[in-house]
């Protein structure tokens, strides 16, 4: 079996009349903001901090200050600099959880960024996913107005879609970067080194400076057989070690996992044969990423092996098929697509449907169709589902009950680690190591991943590659750095070496040229989906969950004073009581409180303030419900 991989380029004459190639026509629903009520408070709500570390005659040259991305996953955001002077690696968010009630997307800590926006010189993005960009409508207006921000092609595509969705976008701040081509970004010379991973065009950074050089991984995985044929640039990192790399970064996502990460090939295989399998049966439903590109091109390969036609159904799938089309890297021609609204009109066997909703987001076509909910999707008895991604931790049951609703309704569900219809982007401990002994490094770092798995990234990196230091550090710590003259010496001037030789001369340890420096306390911040940002209390996610756990009480009281002499009490009411989320008890609850309300009036004196009244009132409820239930 074999699968023909067609790539569509936009053509010569239409680049002519497009003068700006990243300009999107953003249609006015698209549009999420005037270009700062999105912001809330984040830019000025949040008490001022000082910056972390030493002052920049003193202590480690080369600093780096996670601001996140360390100790989870996603919401990948890193200041790196010399002294004083910065850039900013990735803009990224992280996707709630169930108990951020109401939330769609947590930040990083943008108001520190903004305090201290004049020591940001650059911003750098190393791929196109939401845990690297994702941000950025919130980061960009952090910043000077003239800071620069430097990304692949297709990347930009993607950052500058978002950012005319918010107004942000002028196109003569974003700069398009090509591999292994040298950029001066504020303190460093900046080279960014093909890798690859799950969407194209992702990128390490090697970071040259006089004060010592730093590699940064990105996201990453070495697939010996892209299906794009951009191979990991294996040349680039061996010549690295020819050179003094002071600090090394690498993505952990992957670190507790042995061996090496299957290609994409073999999902393009499976894929093959499982379309070809059910000819003549009926639809085949396939759910992935809407970002996974490479993805795309095996559902393209098996759509062709097996005479099928694609449709698209999920408004993101298009957003990164346009993308990019427009930069030349399409696995499918937007052109041959067909319609949603035009499915009724082919033959089932003759269809592959690409549906989102593979994490069952309620709003997603695939999880909106398990539930009968979906204008475009209906499932039945003679429908193929094919479940090509991963389930991210703590979307387990939400995904389960999705699959199960799909087999209710009649549809074959594949969905099994065995049948091999998803390889992962990131890299498993062969790789880890194997770059490791390429590049060499003086000092390692792990990023991108939960505190326990860089801990084992750390281990791994002293026990099986020989890296001598290592250190694992929290966003918002900041860890310094010294170049070293050669593994096992710190540079000649640097503070650290006079106590280093002082150590090797009385035979104590080599010391180490990494070690935190300070320590800033960062806020998380939470988006609504809307205009609605701000810290936890500023969204109101503690009374969510006090409400989500414990249910809800509203009384409505009106109080009569009668015509008596003053403080003589017997002050009346009527109130209206009502409750959400609570066990009534067929309604004994509410008699109780009610006459806990008529109590709590007519003891009352005739002239108390309303505030004061309305204390009483709250605390004798709360009093009540306490001993009731």
């Amino acid at each position: 079996m074999w699968c023909l991989l067609l790539v569509f380029a936009v053509g010569a004459a239409e680049e002519e009349t497009i003068s700006d190639p990243f300009a999107w026509k953003i249609r006015k629903s698209w549009k999420a903001s005037n270009g700062s009520n999105h912001l809330g408070s984040v830019l000025g709500g949040i008490a001022k901090r000082s910056f972390p570390g030493p002052p920049p005659s003193e202590g480690p040259p080369l600093r780096v200050l996670p601001v996140g991305g360390l100790g989870e996953i996603g919401m990948n955001c890193m200041l790196v600099g010399v002294k004083d002077r910065y850039i900013l690696i990735d803009a990224g968010l992280m996707f709630p959880d169930f108990q951020d009630l109401g939330m769609q997307k947590i930040l990083p800590d943008v108001s520190f960024l903004a305090q201290w926006k004049d020591k940001i010189e650059a911003v750098v993005i190393t791929h196109g996913h939401e845990d690297h960009i994702g941000a950025l409508p919130w980061v960009i207006p952090a910043l000077d107005p003239t800071t620069p921000v430097y990304a692949g092609s297709f990347v930009m595509q993607l950052v500058a879609r978002r950012l005319q969705e918010f107004n942000l976008y002028t196109p003569e701040r974003f700069k398009v970067i090509d591999m292994l081509q040298e950029y001066q970004m504020g303190p460093f010379q900046v080279t960014p080194i093909r890798v690859t991973h799950s969407i194209p065009d992702c990128c390490g950074l090697i970071l040259r400076s006089e004060h010592g050089s730093i590699v940064h991984t990105g996201d990453w995985k070495i697939d010996e057989n892209p299906v794009d044929g951009e191979h990991f640039d294996r040349s680039t990192f061996d010549l690295l070690s020819k050179e003094p790399i002071s600090l090394m970064m690498s993505d952990s996502t992957n670190v507790l996992s042995p061996g090496r990460t299957p290609g994409e090939a073999v999902v393009r295989d499976s894929l093959c044969q499982k379309v070809l399998d059910h000819a003549g049966k009926g639809r085949v439903v396939v759910t992935q990423f809407a970002s996974n590109l490479h993805r795309l091109a095996s559902v393209k390969a098996a759509a062709d092996a097996a005479g099928r036609r694609i449709c698209f159904i999920g408004t993101s799938l298009g957003t990164y098929l346009e993308a990019a089309y427009r930069d030349g890297r399409a696995p499918i021609n937007p052109a041959e697509l067909i319609k949603p609204n035009q499915l009724r009109d082919h033959d089932p066997n003759k269809v592959l449907i690409v549906t989102t909703g593979s994490q069952a987001e309620p709003r997603a076509q695939l999880s909106l169709a398990s539930r009968s909910a979906s204008e475009n999707l209906r499932i039945g008895p003679q429908d193929l589902v094919l479940y090509s991604a991963k389930v991210i931790p703590g979307n387990e049951t939400q995904v389960s009950q999705m699959l199960n609703s799909l087999a209710l309704q009649g549809a074959r569900v594949v969905a099994s680690r065995s049948d091999n219809l998803h390889v992962s982007g990131h890299a498993y401990q062969g790789e880890l190591e194997e770059v490791l002994r390429f590049v060499k490094p003086q000092h390692f770092l792990p990023v991108h991943g939960e505190y326990s798995f860089l801990v084992e990234h750390a281990r791994l990196a002293r026990q099986r590659a020989g890296v001598l230091f290592t250190e694992v550090i929290k966003n918002g710590q900041m860890l310094g750095i010294h170049e070293r003259r050669n593994r096992n010496t710190l540079s000649t001037g640097s503070m650290a070496a006079a106590a280093a030789g002082k150590e090797q001369a009385s035979g104590e340890q080599q010391q180490s040229g990494i070690s935190v420096i300070g320590e800033v306390d960062l806020f998380r911040l939470f988006n609504d989906g809307s205009r609605g940002t701000g810290t936890a209390a500023e969204m109101g996610i503690p009374e969510r969950e006090a409400m989500a756990f414990e249910g809800i009480i509203v009384a409505a009281v009106d109080v009569i004073r009668p015509k008596l002499a003053a403080g003589k009490g017997g002050m009346g009411c009527k109130a209206r009581v009502t409750t959400r989320g609570m066990w009534t008890e067929s309604g004994k609850l509410l008699d109780v409180l009610h006459q806990v309300r008529w109590t709590v009036v007519f003891y009352l004196g005739q002239f108390d303030f309303a505030a004061a009244t309305a204390r009483t009132a709250v605390g004798d409820t709360k009093s009540s419900c306490g001993c009731h239930v």
